[in-house]
């Protein structure tokens, strides 16, 4: 039988309970926070509102967090990062479907709607912020650039049956002629959203389609 020293035997790497409960709860009163304002909006959001969804007590929040306007950038960050993540992840469905462009045009716009709707608020509030805070500002730009890239990359797998010749421009100016179609979803609800849709689509694919 073989000798084994078991002080030589490498464990993995355990989190420690105290530390693990610290980043749990921290992601609580982050998701307490996303939640709250995107329903209502920063002025209109209390840290008491976020403790008291978060089930957690104001000493803990004032752990992790200094003021509300600290996790309110927190929450933004936390947003653009969701965004470009599930970004990513619509268009891995399209390749992974192998959708024809006419196709994948619509399910693009649509998810990219369905994944948003919840939370223009905040797109809406953030502006602001990438004025007024150096550190948001950053993470807005990298988040922003690789989003650029993944629509880019979206239209260079269909570079034989599109339209435009520069990408990088056009793919500026497609997401935020989306996203402003959005925007005028959110603030008018009466209008009818799928006549508003199907029109954007159609816009779209004229637009990029050959």
């Amino acid at each position: 039988m073989k000798n084994t020293d078991k002080s030589k035997i490498m464990k993995s790497p355990v989190t420690p309970p105290k530390q693990e409960r610290s980043i749990n709860t921290r992601k609580k009163i982050i998701d307490s926070s996303m939640k709250l304002f995107s329903i209502h909006g920063h002025a209109n959001t209390s840290i008491e509102m976020i403790t008291k969804d978060a089930g957690i007590g104001l000493g803990t929040f004032y752990t992790h967090f200094n003021n509300k306007l600290e996790i309110f950038l927190e929450t933004l960050e936390q947003h653009l990062r969701v965004t470009t993540s599930t970004s990513e992840r619509i268009y891995n469905r399209i390749y992974e479907m192998k959708m024809p462009l006419d196709e994948a045009m619509d399910f693009l716009i649509r998810e990219m709607f369905i994944a948003s709707k919840d939370n223009m608020r905040l797109f809406l509030e953030r502006r602001e912020y990438i004025l007024s805070s150096e550190r948001f500002r950053n993470v807005y730009r990298e988040e922003e650039a690789k989003g650029l890239l993944l629509m880019q990359k979206f239209f260079s797998t269909y570079s034989k049956k599109i339209k435009p010749h520069d990408v990088e421009a056009f793919a500026l100016v497609l997401i935020n002629m989306v996203l402003i179609t959005f925007v005028i979803l959110y603030q008018t609800p009466d209008l009818d959203r799928e006549r508003v849709l199907n029109e954007l689509i159609l816009s779209v694919k004229y637009m990029v389609v050959k």
